[in-house]
């Protein structure tokens, strides 16, 4: 199955602004398993390992490799970035 990790923080306004694309992404594409991590409280040093350096950013991961990434508010970004990786998985 293929991870969408959406990197985002309390205080980004632009992650505000890109949420509800996000929630709409994950209701239309739940052939991929969606998680939120807050780059303010990563225990488990996600954000280290995808090298995420800004806020709002979506990592694409299938297999255990990167496969993808778009970051800030182009909100037409995070839609190619998920159809994108939703034609390349098994129906």
């Amino acid at each position: 199955m293929a991870t969408m990790y959406f990197f985002t923080s309390p205080t980004c306004s632009p992650c505000k602004a890109v949420k509800p694309v996000i929630s709409e992404l994950t209701e239309d594409h739940t052939n991929f398993q969606w998680i939120n991590i807050d780059i303010t409280a990563d225990p488990g040093n996600i954000t280290k390992m995808y090298k995420v350096t800004h806020v709002p950013t979506m990592v694409a991961v299938h297999n255990g490799t990167e496969v993808g990434r778009h970051s800030g508010t182009q909100l037409m970004g995070y839609f190619a970035l998920a159809k994108r990786l939703s034609s390349t998985l098994p129906r």
